[in-house]
């Protein structure tokens, strides 16, 4: 969730460019790129100035192979040198894999997110500065570049990777990578394997293109999604006053919810849901960990449709309209046996009941597919307790809307 909001301030900047490709979006290409940092030096340990640097060095060595002009398949190895004065160098290795999403591939520039998978011994740990473990660490990525044509083979590349631990030791933490290097883009007479759904060279642009709203001609009747809410935290410094072979602090609070809604008019959607809550604490001895369940209705509102609910208007998101945002507001009741106020009551009884009154916005592409994020308080009902704290609780999801 972290990265969310950094991924949406790219596509809503990038979005307008969307649909537009060139020659060397379709060619293979290998890429090489570097990131040198200097960092404080956190430790004490070697008894040394608490002044002094660290300096990090990361060298990329990456091949992609696109599937079509949009999409992008990739193997990439990574050398992390680092150094203190009058230390010896470490040096890690990593192997990932990687897959890449071209927003636009214009003929000068392209704009792109990535995501994969990555694992090595390079170990960014504690409060000591990064070394080799002895054993594998795994991560995520998630990341943000751009790609500038200098001739018709060579490229400037440059973005900033996030990789986030996935199977790790108690105190690994994610660590982001800046860069910049060169692609080069080769076989010219490559074919993609495959042709883009979201392609379509040359396409005229429609007569409402200057239209500040969006009017879509067909009916939506039914949608369903899956949001989740909650809160991670971890804590990877030791407190002062506990022994080194305390456990550091894993706190995880968060819930799934499928829905089902139905469209009454494209004003206004009705629907239900279910929802599966977790929780887990390692410094609670007496529950450290523990889970519930809960059900709930939902009523949410588009106001751009109130007018003329027979017909959905949203904000048009570039001339094409591909995207587009609509501002929403509802509320939703709920009835669990499980609350984060008290979750030592887990499962014991049907005890919990709350309403939360929200807004917030979908963003969707086209009439499929919607990014459903709301904000709003929980409220308890008179004589019970609520499922949360009653400070704004935020949703996120995906849904998928049908229509005729």
């Amino acid at each position: 969730m972290n990265n969310l909001p950094l991924l949406l301030l790219c596509l809503i900047a990038s979005v307008h460019l969307a649909g537009q490709t060139s020659e060397w979006s379709e060619k293979p290409s290998i890429g090489f790129y570097y990131t040198p940092l200097k960092m404080e030096r956190y430790a004490l340990s070697s008894g040394l100035s608490p002044d002094e640097r660290i300096y990090e060095s990361t060298a990329n060595v990456m091949g992609t192979l696109p599937i079509n002009a949009k999409l992008r398949l990739g193997l990439q190895y990574m050398l992390v040198i680092t150094a203190v004065i009058r230390e010896p160098k470490d040096r890690s290795q990593l192997l990932g894999l990687t897959a890449q999403y071209n927003f636009t591939a214009r003929k000068r520039l392209g704009i792109y997110v990535e995501g994969g998978y990555t694992v090595g011994n390079f170990c960014p740990c504690g409060i000591a500065e990064p070394y080799t473990s002895d054993t594998l660490n795994h991560f995520r990525s998630l990341g943000v570049g751009i790609d500038y044509r200098m001739t018709s083979k060579l490229h400037l590349k440059a973005g900033f990777i996030n990789y986030t631990p996935l199977k790790k030791h108690n105190d690994v933490y994610n660590w982001t990578q800046p860069f910049v290097g060169i692609n080069f883009y080769f076989a010219d007479k490559y074919k993609t394997p495959f042709k883009s759904r979201f392609i379509k060279k040359n396409e005229p642009l429609p007569k409402e293109a200057r239209s500040f709203y969006w009017k879509d001609g067909r009916k939506r009747t039914w949608n369903i999604g899956l949001t989740s809410s909650g809160a991670i935290a971890t804590q990877h410094e030791p407190f002062p006053d506990q022994p080194g072979n305390v456990p550091l602090l894993r706190y995880r609070e968060f819930s799934i919810s499928p829905r089902v809604n139905y469209w009454i008019n494209q004003a206004i959607l009705l629907g239900v849901q279910g929802t599966f809550y977790h929780y887990e604490n390692n410094f609670n001895n007496i529950l450290p960990q523990a889970n519930g369940l809960g059900v709930g209705l939902q009523a949410r509102f588009y106001p751009l449709n109130f007018k003329k609910p027979g017909e959905f208007r949203s904000i048009r998101i570039g001339k094409r309209a591909n995207w587009q945002i609509s501002p929403i507001m509802g509320v939703e009741v709920r009835a669990a046996n499980f609350s984060w106020i008290e979750p030592e009551q887990a499962g014991k009884s049907w005890q919990y009941y709350d309403w939360q009154p929200f807004v917030g916005y979908t963003l969707s592409y086209k009439r499929w597919f919607n990014l459903f994020a709301t904000v709003g308080p929980t409220v308890g009902f008179p004589q019970t307790q609520a499922t949360s704290p009653i400070n704004g609780i935020r949703v996120v999801g995906l849904e998928y809307n049908f229509s005729r």
